[in-house]
């Protein structure tokens, strides 16, 4: 659910279903002067807006189940929005970091980040110099790759529901999955 310490600082929501990292990020932000109220979903996000004051800073992990990420960000959107939203994920990607920036967050960082990357994240706008490109492009199947681990992960690992989502026969699915060097 969420809790809140009495600290005076700025507010910083923190979404995330992995309560271990959003309990050592919270702590983090606590410790430099931070009031962290915490939510672990959209359910206790509306909450938290709804009891409280509106939070200056948001740090958001958009992988959340039921595909509630981009939800989070337009309700912090509506709800907050002066809130600076910065999002901290396991699984970034490209297209992901479009979404995000598209529904108002203005930072994306993978994790592992530290702290002080995500607080200056949350104060200043990214200098265009610290936009990392790659040195290279991705291939096609590299491109396939990323997107049916994204498909995979979505389904939960059922390679029925993901080879249907993706409009594949499931041996399809599971030949491609060989050729990646993923068990099926």
């Amino acid at each position: 659910m969420t809790s809140t310490r009495s600290i005076a600082g700025p507010v910083v929501a923190l979404v995330d279903q992995d309560t271990h990292a959003m309990r050592v990020l919270g702590r983090a932000l606590e410790e430099r002067g931070y009031r962290v109220v915490r939510a672990t979903g959209l359910a206790d996000l509306e909450h938290v807006l709804a009891t409280g004051p509106p939070p200056r800073f948001a740090v958001v992990e958009t992988r959340l189940e039921g595909n509630e990420g981009h939800e989070v960000l337009r309700l912090l959107a509506a709800a907050a929005p002066k809130a600076r939203v910065v999002v901290v994920t396991n699984h970034a990607t490209l297209a992901g970091a479009v979404a995000a920036v598209r529904l108002g967050a203005v930072d994306y960082l993978a994790r592992p980040v530290d702290v002080s990357r995500i607080e200056r994240s949350m104060w200043v706008d990214p200098p265009v110099d610290d936009v990392r490109f790659p040195d290279r492009r991705l291939t096609l199947d590299e491109h396939e790759q990323e997107y049916i681990e994204y498909v995979l992960q979505r389904c939960e690992g059922n390679i029925t529901r993901a080879a249907a989502w993706l409009g594949i026969y499931r041996q399809s699915l599971q030949r491609k999955l060989k050729r990646m060097g993923r068990r099926a």
